[in-house]
């Protein structure tokens, strides 16, 4: 049988270059035609619509046929590339069309081997129009030779594009699979978490680091969707970031949320998210993520230190308010109090109107108490300090703390052995711990549970990062647990605040934590307060720790015989009112005074004095120009005999940290009363 027609119609037009598909379509979009020939049976492979047209019949009728029978049928038996051996360019030939017409074509013959075939390329052009014009252009002949010749070379130029494209396409397969080899590589060996999804969430690949920092292996993982690790709280929002970007097509979007891992531990996770599109459909998502739980917890830490710093300015500015209204408050406090006790002395208890002038002199009082307060929270009065041990001090007061936090509460003291001594003021620091005292028992109106400890502590360089104003060292702690009610974080942010309270009306004035925060701070140390609703609540005091012996804490005050005197008393007090009252108490008193207005006024009135005629000088400690304390030093060069006595409503931050007015030097606090500065005036005088 004649293995020519034992090829059947059907048959014909499956016989294709396997895997060209790339190919065919660049055969079929060029405007030449173009016919692929199996070199060694001389079958037609493949030919593009071009060819098919110049032919003048559907592929499919010959696919598969003999070459010679449409292309060069005078040569059937005779194959000139064949024989020769090599390829053929620009032959003019005759093309048998379906018709029985024959065409004249310029043909171009090139041999390629495509998959495992020897095949023969042909690529020709119709040439009638040129025949036929040869027949009238003969005087353009060689005007036409060169014009052909130029088509001729951009054919060839054609055909070498071609060649080079197909065998680029076939080295690019070749580099994409290796390329795919070394990115499967470099994902198995990167850092990164790299896993992919389908469309609906369900895992389908995950990285070794993926499956490491995770906990999953790769099997237990495609078996879950990536909302079931995600925190529940977090779940609607990353799911509305991902159905956003499928609707809208984004190309990449970045999320930050955390996760369970296998162990039950949250970690947070912040990844980029690139849609895989096939077509007009989402496939799926390939994510690239990184762990940055550290990272989180860090802008957590800072987020705190940011608000313990905003609270600590705001307590700053409160503070400043606080001290110049309880300054100013105290002289008019002075003047009340000053002519109230002058007015009830000259009254007499006889009078009728004796129990009003009383009245005023309980409120002004009050009125005292309130400005001490303010005074301490904004660390604006005067300390004593001494070095103390507060388990010495605690001994002492447990009886009254006993009484005032009733029967109904339980006190439990745990004081360490071997404490560390501090510096400070003792009067102040017993008023801090009965402060705490009755805030904790104010907690539990059911009773309860008050625990007080003193420890050794040892603050390292990483505690002042997450607590604002604390600086590392060596401190003693005092602690004040409480099992009541506790408190809500906004109740905690405001607790030291002045006036804040949750007490209802009339059960506190909100100033008994207010004056805590500020002996604390004024005294060196810094205070924190450690509470939950429902779960108690612990202040902790925290002041320097020094090597020094403890001193007695007890009053060596003595109480003068008379408060009388004839000294002459030089008095300075920028406030008028202040000066007036001050210098009429002194007066009744039976001491001559004599009233300055400022530091400069005062010593122009000394230098004009015999020398030594002044006994005392009463000086305010801050004024506008001249302060008290250089005021003193200066006017005891012209009476070295005189002594001082000094007097504020506040001492200021330079009085505070003794940079003025340093420890052991005479003072009386405003506001004071006239029996309060007398026996003050007589002390000094009488100190030998």
């Amino acid at each position: 049988m004649d293995t020519d027609r034992s090829v059947n119609a059907g048959q014909k037009g499956k016989i294709v270059l396997e895997g060209e598909d790339r190919l065919r379509e660049i055969l079929y979009s060029m405007q030449i035609g173009i016919v692929v020939i199996d070199e060694l049976t001389h079958r037609i492979l493949d030919v593009n619509e071009k060819a098919a047209e110049m032919i003048g019949a559907p592929k499919n009728q010959f696919l598969g046929s003999l070459c010679h029978q449409y292309i060069c049928p005078a040569e059937k038996g005779h194959c000139p590339i064949t024989d020769l051996g090599k390829t053929v360019d620009n032959a003019e030939r005759v093309l048998l069309r379906a018709s029985g017409e024959k065409m004249p074509i310029i043909k171009t013959v090139v041999r390629s081997g495509l998959n495992g075939r020897n095949c023969l390329i042909e690529s020709f052009i119709d040439i009638t129009e040129r025949k036929k014009m040869e027949e009238v252009l003969k005087n353009s002949y060689f005007e036409m030779e060169r014009k052909f010749e130029e088509r001729a070379v951009e054919l060839r130029a054609a055909n070498e594009k071609l060649q080079k494209e197909i065998i680029e396409r076939i080295k690019a397969e070749e580099t994409l699979r290796e390329s795919e080899k070394k990115y499967r590589q470099v994902i198995e060996n990167a850092t990164e978490i790299i896993y992919t999804t389908d469309s609906r969430g369900n895992f389908t690949y995950a990285n070794p680091a993926a499956l490491k920092t995770t906990g999953f292996p790769l099997g237990e993982l495609q078996r879950l969707n990536y909302l079931d690790l995600i925190v529940p709280e977090h779940r609607e929002r990353v799911k509305e970031v991902y159905v956003k970007q499928w609707r809208e097509r984004h190309g990449t979007t970045y999320v930050e949320f955390p996760f369970f891992a296998k162990s039950g531990k949250v970690l947070w996770f912040g990844q980029n998210a690139s849609l895989v599109v096939e077509g007009f459909n989402v496939a799926g998502f390939h994510i690239i993520a990184r762990d940055i739980t550290e990272r989180k917890k860090a802008e957590k830490e800072l987020a705190a230190l940011q608000e313990q710093f905003l609270q600590a300015q705001k307590m700053e500015a409160i503070g400043h308010l606080a001290g110049g209204v309880a300054h100013d408050f105290n002289n008019l406090l002075t003047v009340i109090r000053g002519y109230t006790d002058l007015l009830l002395n000259a009254l007499g208890e006889e009078n009728p109107l004796y129990p009003d002038a009383e009245e005023i002199k309980n409120a002004s009082i009050k009125a005292e108490t309130l400005t001490r307060q303010l005074l301490a929270f904004s660390r604006r009065q005067v300390l004593q300090p001494k070095v103390l041990n507060l388990n010495d001090l605690l001994a002492n007061m447990g009886k009254m703390i006993g009484r005032l936090i009733g029967e109904d509460v339980r006190l439990v003291t745990l004081l360490a052995e071997n404490l560390g001594q501090v510096k400070a003021d003792p009067g102040q620091i017993e008023q801090v711990i009965i402060n705490l005292a009755v805030n904790a028992r104010d907690a539990m109106p059911g009773g309860g549970k008050i625990t007080i400890e003193t420890a050794n502590v040892e603050l390292d360089k990483t505690y002042p990062s997450s607590h604002i104003g604390a600086t590392a060292g060596p401190y003693v702690m005092l602690s004040v647990s409480d099992t009541g009610v506790g408190m809500t974080p906004d109740v905690q942010e405001r607790i030291f605040e002045p006036f804040f309270t949750t007490k209802e009306k009339g059960k506190g004035t909100g100033l008994g934590l207010s004056t805590v925060y500020g002996i604390v701070n004024q005294s060196g140390g810094n205070i924190y307060v450690y509470s939950k609703p429902g779960r108690g609540t612990t202040f902790k005091v925290y002041l320097p720790r020094i090597d020094e012996a403890a001193e007695a804490t007890n009053s060596e005050d003595t109480i003068p015989q008379s408060v009388q005197g004839s000294e002459t008393i030089l008095v300075v007090e920028d406030e008028k009112v202040v000066r007036k009252v001050v210098s009429s108490i002194l007066q009744k008193k039976g001491y001559k005074v004599m009233a300055a207005a400022s530091g400069e006024e005062a010593l122009s009135l000394a230098q004009r004095q015999d020398k030594n005629s002044i006994q005392l000088v009463l000086t305010d400690v801050v004024m506008p120009g001249m302060n008290g304390v250089e005021l003193a030093k200066q006017l005891t060069l012209r009476h070295p005999e005189a002594k001082v006595v000094f007097m504020s409503g506040y001492a200021g931050k330079a009085v505070i940290l003794h940079e003025i007015l340093h420890p052991g030097m005479p003072y009386i606090q405003k506001p004071f009363t006239p029996e309060a500065l007398a026996r003050k005036i007589r002390k000094v005088l009488d100190k030998k």
